[in-house]
């Protein structure tokens, strides 16, 4: 690796040497240009070769994994290490003739003040299983993979109708509300009135059990010892809640379309999912939960973002979720949006 001094000469070291070296512009310029193509071997020049004659960057190779193993890698970009900011990348090992070889791509969107952006690398096997009349697994084991993304527990819940489900839970609203190795139960209820002026009820009634051991969710269903989560019930009650003051009722043809009211049909919605987001987000003790939840409402305010460029628009929100869900409109700052496709899994079953 060669690079120009200020005098004009130039300076070649093997890549074993520059993380040794004494000369920090070398090293700041290599991590600078080569950083994100040997991020499965930052600081370790050892693990580092060259196969295009130094036309680009070098790539590491796979150490001690094998072809085919696939494993995650926490970085700090050298542009955000002073800032501590942390991200994650999903390394892979390909197979070669000259010496295997490792590509990482991003496998989180954004960053986190806090070590722990990657989720874990385990893949958890969880019980399935489906029964309408019976509470009783089954005689025989039907593990599933449930991944190594937020939905990496297992556990079992009890529908209000009696449907029983084994399987994958959701990680991200166990480490919430539900906990690990107990089961928590919910029933309460809300009222509306719907577009025609009828008055409605809405039930949330269901049990739910989280754990993180391998197909530890191999168990009869015994709901008798099970705790009400009142604060569950709370949060779900002031959200739905939400979404039906919210609700437009009023025929939308022939409405002109105008910065206001985009504005004002996204604030409706945004209002609602800052305040689910929001209180999801302090209860949370996962780092990784905490950035996802982060990602997942920025999401949400790129939508309303992206009619900007198309009419002219200034629509920028923030959720404040430190403060449980705070909406702040604010057209005059900018910020990184990372959009994100993900819709909240519950399992808890609704009337």
């Amino acid at each position: 690796h060669c690079y120009c001094t200020g005098s004009g000469t130039s300076v070649c070291a093997g890549y074993s040497d520059i993380f040794s070296s004494p000369n920090e512009a070398l090293i700041s310029e290599f991590r600078h240009q080569c950083d994100y193509s040997t991020l499965a071997c930052i600081g370790d020049g050892t693990r580092m070769f060259d196969s295009s004659q130094c036309s680009y960057c070098p790539q590491c190779d796979c150490g001690s994994h094998a072809a085919g193993d696939s494993w995650y890698v926490e970085y700090q970009e050298i542009f955000n290490e002073a800032g501590g900011w942390h991200s994650c990348a999903k390394c892979t090992c390909y197979e070669r003739s000259s010496g295997n070889y490792v590509r990482c791509v991003d496998a989180v969107d954004g960053y986190t003040d806090t070590v722990g952006a990657c989720p874990p690398d385990s893949q958890i096997q969880c019980h399935s299983q489906y029964s309408t009349d019976s509470q009783t697994v089954d005689a025989t084991l039907s593990p599933i993979n449930c991944g190594d993304s937020v939905q990496a527990m297992c556990g079992w819940s009890l529908s209000h109708d009696g449907d029983a489900r084994w399987g994958c839970q959701n990680s991200l609203l166990c480490d919430a509300f539900f906990g690990t190795d107990e089961c928590l139960f919910v029933n309460t209820s809300i009222e509306y009135t719907d577009c025609d002026g009828v008055e409605q009820t809405e039930t949330l009634t269901g049990t739910v059990y989280c754990c993180t051991e391998e197909n530890c969710n191999y168990e009869n269903i015994d709901s008798s010892t099970c705790s009400r989560s009142m604060e569950y019930e709370t949060l779900w009650a002031e959200v739905d809640s939400c979404f039906h003051e919210n609700d437009d009722c009023a025929a939308v043809d022939n409405v002109e379309i105008t910065c206001d009211a985009i504005k004002s049909y996204f604030q409706s919605i945004i209002e609602c999912y800052c305040t689910l987001y929001g209180g999801i987000y302090g209860r949370l003790s996962s780092s990784v939960h905490k950035q996802t939840v982060r990602n997942l409402m920025d999401g949400l305010a790129a939508v309303s973002a992206e009619w900007n460029d198309l009419f002219g628009c200034d629509i920028y929100w923030i959720c404040n979720l430190e403060k449980g869900g705070v909406l702040i409109d604010s057209a005059s700052s900018r910020f990184a949006l990372f959009a994100v496709v993900w819709t909240v899994i519950i399992t808890l079953t609704m009337d």
